[in-house]
């Protein structure tokens, strides 16, 4: 499992299609997703989830699967939630 940084560190914006910040599964921002519990928006995703915790909140990132594979490799095949 990567934590918040290792997500921080490893991806740049480019290879984020959607961030998600949550708390007690549902979505408090970005502002036109809160209110939606996080599992109806994640639906709509097309890519690798990554869940990290911070602060007292879930960080939900969606990585673009070949970004994901390329810079996380050999490690990627155990994390792999799509």
């Amino acid at each position: 499992m990567l934590s918040f940084d290792n997500v921080v560190e490893k991806f740049c914006l480019c290879d984020v299609e959607m961030y998600l910040k949550v708390k007690d599964g549902v979505v408090v921002g970005p502002s036109y997703f809160a209110g939606m519990k996080v599992e109806e928006v994640l639906k709509k995703a097309k890519g690798v989830v990554v869940r990290t915790t911070q602060g007292g909140f879930e960080h939900v990132f969606v990585i673009k699967r070949s970004a994901y594979l390329k810079k996380t490799a050999p490690a990627a095949l155990a994390a792999v939630t799509v």
